[in-house]
């Protein structure tokens, strides 16, 4: 898996580079502005003659790689010229080095301290071939004055391609929103590993192409500042996809119990027990009314079915019928199109007490249970919660658009609060565990933004946890290979009227075709 990083993880990896293992500082300035500087070349692709490439700087160490970037394509042969935006006797010590070295080598370097003399180099900015943005790094944390916020408005109005070091100037490296303004990059060069700011809330608007470049930090550190978020790969999914041996059978491959449906919500149970059928259950029951039941037996006939409620949104559930089904599966689905109601939720709660299955909590269990969910924390099963962000809120006495600015910490709240892998729907869905870890989804997007997505993933989940995968593997991979059978869909069909159907019938393709290593390039984000 991939590294995923806080500006203040990044720091820390940095700082035990250095000051522990002895790696000078200006060594890992230095690679870190040649890879920049060769992400630049290749994205070029051309000659050098007659490429004006334009560099604005900070003072600190962000500034200090671009001093690096200019000196390597001056002796490729573009056509460099470096504005520093602060004072000389500002520049930190690497900055100051490389500053040195540029002046030495002839490189062409002016200043520019103040707003208004930012208007004598906008003719040249606006019309550079390549404009690089090295004003800050990944330690802004207050919003920009009058001065940065015009040169990031000059390089995001360039004509040219705008090249971002590290993380695009006026962007929060670790939460993604804007301090007041920011650089809009048609490429990122992120140094070192992934910062979450690149793929939370403005982030991916803001970073184009993202490509991750090699700084020098040893392995030896990164095993020592363990970062909490990771992406997974193609290779992470394929190897924990559940071997199916040649003498397995229908009852080797797991037994999912669907709590699911009522009247007029019957597409949600046999979207669920499609979703688990399709990632390889080897049986799906659908506990269910009804009503449900013969749309059901009609739609998805794979799929057995046990009455054990009234045909209305408000009925309870049948604890007796309840039993028997519960005693032969391997997991529990609970919650799509459940209905909503005070008899409903008492009988809700009581199974869920009562269970020790792996059960995944979805749409309208979550809430029901809402108002009582701190009985998670001491149930003794793996439970995972699947809200969306109004659900979100609706388990931390929130509201959605505080979840949507907090997507990370709101995650890793409630997993740790309620003792449960939680599942943050949405762009980039995030999984959180209750020890702090936290998996950010690179697969899907907006053309799975569609009626009854959602319970498709819960019943892919529910599948891997009846197949034994544990958590919060069954939860992660169910996402990824969710969101890739989505993403199969789009290149063969578009973004727009994807059926989520469709979705679930993709998903024993995706994970039959997955290519190990396919997100090994943020090219996608």
């Amino acid at each position: 898996m991939l590294p995923l990083c806080t500006a203040e993880e990044m720091r820390a990896l940095d700082g035990h580079a250095i000051n522990t293992l002895g790696i000078p500082s200006s060594s890992l300035m230095e690679t870190a502005g040649r890879g920049t500087a060769d992400a630049i070349i290749t994205a070029l692709g051309d000659s050098s003659d007659d490429v004006s490439v334009f560099i604005l700087c900070g003072t600190g160490n962000n500034g200090g790689d671009g001093l690096v970037v200019a000196r390597v394509l001056h002796s490729h042969g573009y056509n460099v010229q470096v504005l520093l935006l602060g004072h000389e006797e500002k520049l930190s010590a690497d900055s100051a080095l490389n500053y040195g070295i540029a002046r030495k080598i002839g490189l062409p370097i002016e200043f520019a301290t103040e707003t208004g003399s930012l208007d004598i180099w906008s003719e040249r900015i606006l019309k550079a071939d390549v404009v690089v943005d090295a004003i800050f790094g990944t330690g802004l944390s207050r919003p920009l004055n009058e001065h940065f916020a015009k040169a990031c408005e000059l390089i995001s109005k360039s004509a040219g391609i705008r090249v971002a070091i590290d993380i695009p100037s006026g962007l929060d490296a670790t939460k993604g929103t804007i301090w007041g303004a920011a650089v809009t990059a048609d490429l990122t060069v992120c140094l070192g590993a992934l910062k979450w700011g690149l793929v939370l809330c403005s982030g991916p608007e803001h970073s184009g192409t993202v490509e991750v470049r090699d700084i020098g930090i040893p392995t030896l550190s990164e095993q020592t500042v363990k970062t909490a978020g990771h992406i997974p790969e193609g290779h992470d999914v394929a190897l924990r996809i559940p071997a199916r041996p040649v003498d397995g059978h229908k009852g080797s491959f797991g037994h999912v119990l669907a709590i699911a449906g009522s009247p007029g919500f019957s597409g949600a149970a046999v979207l669920t027990a499609r979703g688990a059928l399709r990632t390889g259950a080897g049986l799906v029951s659908v506990a269910t009314d009804s009503i449900t039941r013969a749309i059901l037996s009609n739609a998805l006939p794979e799929a057995m079915t046990v009455l054990v409620r009234g045909d209305t949104r408000e009925s309870p559930l049948s604890l007796e019928a309840c039993e028997k089904p519960l005693s032969t599966a391997k997991s529990i689905v609970i919650g799509p199109g459940l209905g909503q109601s005070p008899a409903l939720q008492e009988s809700l709660l009581e199974i869920l007490e009562k269970s020790t299955l792996p059960t995944v909590i979805d749409a309208d269990a979550i809430h029901l249970i809402a108002p009582h969910a701190a009985m998670l924390a001491d149930r003794q099963a793996p439970t995972v919660l699947t809200p969306h962000p109004g659900e979100m809120a609706a388990l931390l006495g929130t509201n959605s658009a505080d979840v949507q600015a907090n997507r990370v910490e709101s995650a890793r709240t409630a997993a740790k609060k309620f003792n449960c892998v939680v599942v943050l729907k949405g762009h980039g869905t995030i999984t959180a565990t209750p020890d702090g870890r936290l998996f950010w989804n690179p697969t899907g997007g907006p053309w799975l933004a569609t009626a009854g997505s959602g319970d498709v993933l819960a019943g892919c989940i529910g599948a891997l946890l009846a197949t034994n995968v544990p958590l919060p593997d069954a939860a992660w991979l169910g996402v990824f290979l969710h969101g890739y059978a989505g993403d199969m869909l789009r290149e063969e069909k578009g973004e727009s009227g994807l059926l989520a159907g469709e979705v679930a019938d993709e998903l024993w393709t995706a994970a039959a075709n997955l290519i190990p290593n396919a997100t090994d390039s943020f090219r996608h984000l």
